[in-house]
């Protein structure tokens, strides 16, 4: 168990960091930064402009995320979502600036049927950590999105907040 731990720490650390791609290299972390909730602005304004690649969840509605559990997210140009997919936490976007828009599934009425009947959705026999719920609320909050000077991506909105680092 608590080599499990280590190697959680050792690789939130590493993600801290910030090695993925699309990361700004030599962006200073300032003390506040280090808090989920008090991040701080980039003062250049950097955009974001997708959610593409791995994401490690820091804090959600100004907390740091609690316990040993490491939360990570998936992106891509169009959703993030947290594995498995299937427990539906699933969040398509579309970024503009530093504006954060969620797109809605289409209702039914705008679903071709020609008769025929809508799968089933995948049973899915996962019990999410106990932040996961609250990070799918922030996220399907969102309507901002901006990168802080910890190269961290904080989305926020409808009194909800979610805080990223890459992978």
């Amino acid at each position: 168990m608590r080599g499990q731990a280590a190697v959680v720490l050792a690789a939130g650390l590493l993600a801290a960091c910030g090695t993925g791609a699309g990361d700004r290299q030599g962006a200073p972390a300032t003390p506040a930064d280090t808090e989920a909730g008090t991040p701080s602005p980039v003062s250049d304004g950097v955009p974001v402009a997708s959610l593409a690649g791995e994401w490690r969840v820091a804090g959600v509605d100004g907390r740091e995320i609690a316990g040993n559990v490491g939360i990570a997210l998936s992106g891509d140009a169009e959703a993030i979502w947290w594995e498995p997919r299937c427990a539906g936490v699933v969040v398509r976007y579309r970024i503009e600036g530093l504006r954060f828009a969620v797109l809605r599934a289409p209702s039914p009425e705008t679903v071709p049927t020609a008769g025929t009947v809508p799968p089933a959705r995948p049973v899915c026999t996962i019990m999410p950590p106990p932040d996961v719920p609250a990070i799918a609320t922030a996220l399907r909050a969102a309507t901002r999105i901006e990168r802080l000077a910890s190269n961290g991506i904080l989305l926020s909105g409808g009194g909800h907040s979610v805080l990223l680092f890459s992978q």
